[in-house]
């Protein structure tokens, strides 16, 4: 967290009473493994990353090459020599780029390997869901035996945002490059100035 290096970096805070701290890290874990478990919902009524994969490795064709490619379009008129070019070279480009998602001459996507960014979005939900569902949206009677780590949830996140932008940009949608939020203001000004004024003596 880039808070946590903020705190870090003030040796008064070091010394200071926790428990604001310990708040921060109980909220800052529990909404995570809940954005994790609401993305690895199996449920049918469901709207999750999970229950998309699912239905794309169900009908595969569909996200083929042809629909895939012509989104590469210029906006010059093909039947101008600049128009013309400019369509090939894109088409090229487009052609190029499912290669690269879906796999080097294939006519559409194949369901093993839908089926195997599946299996890595199991993988990554790990011992976050069970978490998540026993301690954090419910109060579960039986046990954790051993709590998820912040490597495993940062993992986990790291491979849902990769599923989200690989599949975004297969299935037609605005498909950013990062997942990560761009501030358009500055989030740590607030922390430039003390919160309680001293008090007179």
């Amino acid at each position: 967290m880039e808070f946590r290096s903020l705190a870090e970096a003030n040796p008064r805070l070091a010394k200071a009473d926790s428990t604001f701290f310990d708040w921060l890290v109980l909220n800052y874990s529990d909404a995570m493994a809940i954005g994790v478990r609401r993305q690895v919902d199996p449920h049918r009524d469901a709207v999750s990353l999970r229950r998309v994969l699912e239905e794309v490795a169900a009908r595969p064709q569909l996200v083929s090459r042809t629909a895939f490619v012509v989104r590469y379009r210029g906006k010059r008129p093909r039947n101008t020599d600049g128009g013309r070019l400019e369509h090939e070279a894109l088409r090229e480009i487009g052609h190029k780029r499912f290669d690269e998602l879906a796999g080097t001459g294939r006519p559409s996507l194949k369901a093993v390997d839908v089926k195997r960014d599946l299996r890595r979005l199991r993988v990554a939900e790990g011992r976050l869901r069970r978490f998540a569902n026993r301690r954090v949206a419910h109060r579960d009677h039986r046990a954790v035996r051993s709590l998820p780590t912040f490597a495993e949830l940062h993992a986990a996140v790291e491979s849902i945002a990769e599923i989200v932008i690989k599949y975004s940009e297969l299935l037609g949608l605005d498909a950013p490059r990062r997942l990560v939020p761009v501030w358009q203001s500055d989030w740590r000004r607030i922390f430039r100035y003390a919160w309680l004024e001293q008090k007179e003596t």
